[in-house]
């Protein structure tokens, strides 16, 4: 879950180095997704951050892979991406609905 504290948020977005726990490696993945998605506000990005997930776990690991196992680092992953999905996806695709008309 992303929602740290927000004297740690401005700490470890910082120096990523510093995160401590679970919550806060959520948060450095989570805006790294939101960094992605803002480059490049497709559908494109979501199917690319999926498709290439374990290499994203990879560069994150480089900063933070002292304190966390690949096995956190990928669930912490999963979660960051559902709730980027539910969070800026969901709404993005609902947009597009209307725009070009439901298929379903």
């Amino acid at each position: 879950m992303p929602y740290i504290d927000p004297k740690r948020r401005e700490i470890v977005k910082a120096d990523p180095s510093l995160v401590s726990d679970y919550g806060e490696l959520n948060y450095i993945i989570t805006l790294n997704l939101i960094d992605r998605w803002k480059q490049k506000p497709r559908y494109e990005t979501m199917h690319v951050l999926r498709r290439d997930k374990e290499r994203i776990i990879m560069e994150i690991s480089e900063v933070v892979s002292h304190k966390f196992t690949f096995l956190d680092l990928r669930a912490a992953f999963d979660e960051a991406l559902a709730e980027f999905r539910e969070r800026v996806i969901k709404p993005y695709e609902e947009h597009k609905r209307e725009q070009n008309g439901d298929v379903y």
